[in-house]
């Protein structure tokens, strides 16, 4: 009876056991499927942060292409102010000209000296006017090229701190990529790797193309640098005619000159000078009011220019402050995903120890139900003993104590039945009882 109690505790101590074996497993399985949904969330948050870093790459060369652009523009109104400055420089040549033939001439009358005086008045102004226009032209330049110079170190700078971080970030995850591979959890693991991996990759791939669409501007900007040159051929062109023009036109009124030095004692001569003179002024006037509508027109595109550099000011400072909310976004993301990458530490350590647990009480259950079969082996080798000797028994009685027999056959039986029957016990009670002499008998 002992043995059947103590088979029947330990019976029930194995069901316990199963029921915790099976709860372990719903436990680890439910684990599981936490960790997968962990590592899905943390490589959807480094998806995110790449996106991020990949948008404020492209801003960047964007920016940085229309410096190139503005940096272009400027290059082009220096070469024009320059030439403009040549221009003036022949003017004022062409001026001094002018005033030592006019002083050569003072006795021709006091109207011709009026107009002269005006004309170098007007010539002084328009001279000023330029000289002002070309200092804010300085002015505006160097204000441009401080401002450009200012927007690409901060750019260049929050772009190599936003690089640094998510390096950092990703060696980080690689070490405990490493860590947890040294734990017995590689296979897990190794999916997480290669989507880092992938990660990395598809960076360096986009660093890449950023890289290919900077090289494609710089030959877009060589291409303009072809046709500028192509145009500062014509210009220059265009300034040979001029000037060749404007030596015949002295060499005419040097040619005049003489030929009023020659006829300078008759006084029809002198009339015919005068004549002249005054031909000579009203082609000087036409090509001052030419001069006047150059400069006018000047005037126009500076001030266009002036307008289109406060344009692209408030571009920049637009776009500037674009890139400042990007970089706060993408520095609350990162923090973000640090704290993620934390709370999965430590979800992961506590995974670890729930798993080492459930691995040591399996093991133990194991152990126990290894030894319960033992026990139920030991248990169902004497029962057969015990029905062997029992058999042996009752063929040996005689057919006179049939009654004896059949009572002590009948209170073994009974015995028999209040027992728990094993397997071999029930195999080796129908062979007795097929067997039995005393079945015969009654």
């Amino acid at each position: 009876m002992k043995r059947v109690e103590q088979w029947a505790l330990r019976q029930k101590d194995l069901d316990k056991y199963k029921e915790r074996f099976e709860e372990s497993f719903r436990c680890q399985l439910q684990l599981e499927e936490k960790i997968s949904q962990i590592e899905r969330d943390s490589e959807r948050k480094l998806t995110e942060a790449c996106n991020a870093l990949e948008k404020a790459n492209s801003e960047l060369v964007e920016k940085v292409c229309k410096g190139h652009e503005i940096e272009f523009e400027s290059w082009i109104w220096k070469s024009i102010s320059e030439r403009l400055k040549v221009d003036l420089e022949e003017s004022r040549e062409l001026r001094k000209q002018l005033e030592a033939s006019l002083l050569a001439q003072v006795g021709v009358g006091q109207g011709l000296k009026k107009e002269k005086d005006d004309l170098i008045r007007i010539t002084k102004e328009k001279d000023q006017e330029i000289l002002s226009l070309q200092q804010h032209m300085v002015t505006l330049e160097q204000e441009l090229q401080a401002r450009e110079l200012r927007a690409v170190s901060s750019a260049e700078d929050s772009i190599l701190q936003i690089t640094r971080e998510h390096d950092k970030v990703l060696e980080d995850l690689r070490r405990e990529i490493d860590l947890l591979e040294e734990e017995s959890l590689g296979r897990e693991l190794e999916g997480a790797a290669y989507a880092h991996i992938g990660a990395e990759r598809s960076f360096v791939r986009e660093k890449e193309n950023i890289l290919r669409l900077v090289k494609e501007k710089d030959e877009r900007i060589d291409g303009l640098m072809q046709v500028v040159r192509s145009m500062e051929e014509d210009f220059n062109g265009s300034l040979n005619s001029f000037s060749s023009e404007l030596t015949e036109k002295q060499e005419h009124i040097k040619l005049v000159h003489e030929a009023w030095e020659k006829i300078a004692s008759a006084e029809i001569l002198a009339k015919l000078e005068i004549e002249e003179k005054k031909l000579m002024i009203a082609e000087l006037e036409d090509d001052i009011h030419h001069i006047q509508e150059k400069l006018f027109s000047q005037e126009k595109s500076l001030s266009d220019s002036k307008q289109l550099a406060l344009t692209i000011e408030a571009e920049l400072e637009a776009k500037h402050l674009e890139m400042k909310n990007l970089t706060d976004q993408m520095e609350e993301r990162l923090r973000t995903s640090e704290a993620s990458v934390d709370e999965l530490r430590t979800e992961k350590a506590n995974l670890l120890e729930d798993i080492m647990k459930l691995s040591t009480e399996r093991d133990d259950l194991v152990g126990f139900i290894g030894g319960l079969n033992d026990s139920l082996g030991e248990f169902s080798s004497e029962d057969a003993q015990l029905m062997g000797i029992l058999g042996r028994i009752v063929q040996s009685f005689d057919l006179s104590d049939s009654k004896g027999s059949n009572e002590l056959y009948d209170c073994l039986k009974e015995n028999k039945r209040s027992l728990p029957a094993s397997p071999a016990t029930k195999k080796t009670s129908s062979i007795f009882e097929e067997r039995s002499p005393f079945r015969q008998l009654n």
